[in-house]
């Protein structure tokens, strides 16, 4: 929810998400049309906010998952 919700809020539309189990994973996939970070070690570290304007989606993400891997194509 957190990376689909960023997804929402920074990306552009349309916004996909797509899921499949395979043996004892899950892999779930969101993708949008935007840009992505401009920051290349987004999410590895808690975004400089002030309290309660959030900022923490890409780096719960990483400390959620065991593998978060970002691009653009």
């Amino acid at each position: 929810s957190e990376v689909v919700t960023n997804a929402n809020l920074h990306g552009e539309t349309p916004v996909r998400v797509l899921g499949w189990v395979r043996d004892d994973q899950v892999i779930i996939t969101v993708t949008d049309c935007g840009d992505g970070p401009v920051d290349p070690e987004a999410g590895l570290r808690p975004a400089p906010r002030d309290p309660g304007e959030g900022g923490f989606g890409l780096w719960l993400a990483h400390q959620m998952c065991d593998d978060v891997v970002m691009g653009r194509h």
